[in-house]
């Protein structure tokens, strides 16, 4: 069958057939540009997001993607403890097509999620009521001071889960 020629790499040792690089990474940009569209295009006419997002911004999958890279080359990275082992696995996970489409699909299922993520608005500048925003500022500033660009989705990740977290402040009444 000629289309299996465009679609896969046959393993010429056994039956082992797997996607081929330059579609994996196509079908992984498809998502994200997918998925992108839809979230800005539902965030435009949603009236539930006005103090918060449900789900990940489209900016902050941006800069996901962008830190990743920019780690990668090297661009404002540090040399402290553990910053050599952050950018071996973000190195690994940029040259590995099937870890990148995995990793994209995670972020436009995050996107297009009902997940209740913060918004970094202050309505205030009283800690009751900011304590996640502090939170997310000062802990996100320690991590740029360590690992530089490479601090990026880490502090991504705990954006992500601020909502866990969120719950040791009771709301103020």
């Amino acid at each position: 069958m000629v289309w299996k020629r465009y679609l896969f790499h046959v393993d010429q040792d056994g039956p082992v057939a797997e996607l081929k690089p330059e579609l994996t990474i196509a079908l992984a940009v498809i998502a994200l540009v997918s998925a992108s569209a839809w979230r800005l295009a539902k965030f435009n006419i949603d009236t539930r997001q006005t103090s918060g997002f449900l789900g990940l911004p489209t900016p902050a999958n941006g800069l996901f993607w962008a830190s990743l890279l920019l780690g990668a080359l090297g661009v404002w990275t540090t040399e402290v403890p553990g910053s050599t082992g952050i950018a071996g696995i973000v190195n690994e996970l940029l040259s590995a097509p099937v870890a990148l489409l995995a990793l994209s699909i995670v972020m436009a299922v995050l996107m297009l999620s009902e997940i209740p993520l913060p918004s970094l608005k202050f309505q205030h500048f009283k800690w009751r009521g900011n304590e996640v925003i502090y939170l997310l500022l000062g802990i996100g500033a320690v991590l740029v001071v360590l690992y530089g660009m490479l601090a990026v989705p880490l502090i991504l990740v705990l954006y992500v889960l601020s909502p866990l977290w969120a719950k040791l402040f009771p709301k103020a009444v």
